[in-house]
């Protein structure tokens, strides 16, 4: 059978390529052809992060030239020179034959995109290709291989592969689909996944949510208690700011200072307990709302659900955001109209309401804001949770997930 095997960096398989099997080629892509790479900026990182390649025969590097050469390349800033310095006996696959690259070939797009030519969106024939190695597969197909191997793929981590996996798996497909063989190795994770409908949940039941508002209505009163410390200190800087001499200059300096901190560490816990309050609105709202979508046995929600609600938080908490900066931009107004020393006693009575009254709104505002802020952190939360509970994986969502919905909108 025809074989070809790409090697990728993850280091789950990539050591058990068929290196000493000069039947299958080894194909490759970027900066991993450099296998005797000496990076000069590793830092604390491996130096030569490309010594397991043993052999390649082919290399795939798709990017653009002005990234090809570009001497800041973060993976290898050597690599443009290295490029320059092949004997042109194997093939690297660019956008084009740069004549200045020894083995430098044109990958065959037009070929590769005719591989799926059934497939449009609207009259526009798809050219999905979001990543190197459906370049790969594409050209294993063009080239009539029977079997692909993949050592060192998993694309699981949350990066650029986000992206990218999809469009892999597409062309993974395709070559499935035309009859080859696709090899991955034990506890590879690209087709790892629940068997939809039999395997994994994707429904949140009431008791969830009560064991969730129990934990956050545990968060409050710490949040209050050192609200409370924070004022406490406040009390006692005033204090002692009504009785120290009007010369102690470095006194009053250092009791201003610590008056502000103490000024934004009372706001923070404010905007915390809003937060988390808003948190816990959401639970109690899904407790209602499993008790009224079905029986007492099987109350239930699901990520449907979450997303409907979550669309309309996130466009109150936009208007929210908006109606404080409008507050906030009045507010400036009139303290710039106070800064004359020549004001009349009457026109700076009147303003001194009016910044006061904007100040009240501003702090309706902000509550409203991070309330909503908390509600849809926390929405987020069980999003995720759903996604979690398919993948087989709920760590970080238990009692001390409380920082996830601690997330503060800040005006602008």
């Amino acid at each position: 059978m025809k074989t070809v095997a790409f090697v990728g960096m993850a280091v789950t398989s990539r050591a058990d390529a068929p290196w000493d099997n000069p039947d299958i080629p080894i194909w490759v892509l970027n900066e991993m052809g450099h296998t005797d790479l000496v990076h000069p900026k590793a830092g604390d990182a491996d130096p030569s992060p490309y010594k397991f390649i043993q052999r390649w025969d082919e290399l795939f590097q798709i990017h653009a030239r002005w990234d090809f050469t570009r001497n800041d390349n973060f993976n290898d800033p050597l690599h443009w020179e290295w490029l320059q310095e092949q004997d042109g006996t194997r093939p690297i696959w660019m956008q084009e034959q740069f004549e200045d690259i020894p083995g430098a070939q044109s990958y065959p797009l037009d070929e590769a995109t005719a591989l799926v030519a059934k497939v449009w969106i609207g009259d526009k024939q798809v050219q999905y290709f979001s990543a190197t190695m459906p370049y790969m597969v594409a050209k294993a197909i063009v080239d009539g291989y029977e079997r692909i191997e993949l050592w060192g793929f998993e694309m699981s981590s949350g990066t650029e592969f986000n992206y990218q996996k999809p469009s892999s798996l597409f062309w993974l497909g395709v070559a499935a689909g035309r009859g080859l063989e696709i090899y991955t190795p034990p506890g590879c994770k690209l087709f790892q996944g629940p068997l939809y409908g039999y395997e994994g949940s994707t429904l949140i039941f009431k008791h969830d949510f009560v064991k969730r508002l129990a934990e956050l209505e545990e968060i409050i009163p710490k949040l209050q208690d050192k609200l409370q410390a924070t004022s406490d200190e406040a009390v006692r800087i005033n204090v002692a700011h009504a009785s120290i001499k009007p010369g102690n200059r470095a006194g009053l300096t250092q009791l201003k200072e610590e008056g502000g901190k103490v000024s934004q560490q009372q706001e923070l816990f404010v905007a915390q307990i809003n937060a988390i309050g808003g948190a816990i609105q959401e639970n109690k709202y899904w407790i209602e709302f499993a008790e009224n979508i079905s029986d007492e046995d099987n109350q239930w929600v699901n990520r449907q659900h979450l997303e409907i609600r979550q669309r309309g938080i996130v466009s109150k908490q936009k208007e929210s955001v908006g109606l404080l900066n409008k507050v906030n931009g009045q507010m400036l107004a009139v303290i710039q109209e106070l800064k004359p020393k020549t004001l009349k006693k009457t026109e700076r009575n009147r303003l001194t309401k009016k910044r006061n009254k904007l100040a009240n709104e501003r702090g309706k505002h902000n509550g409203i804001t991070n309330a909503l802020s908390g509600a849809v952190q926390e929405n987020k939360r069980w999003i995720l949770y759903v996604d979690q509970m398919l993948s087989g994986d709920t760590a970080g969502l238990g009692p001390e997930s409380e920082e996830v919905v601690v997330q503060i909108v800040t005006p602008e």
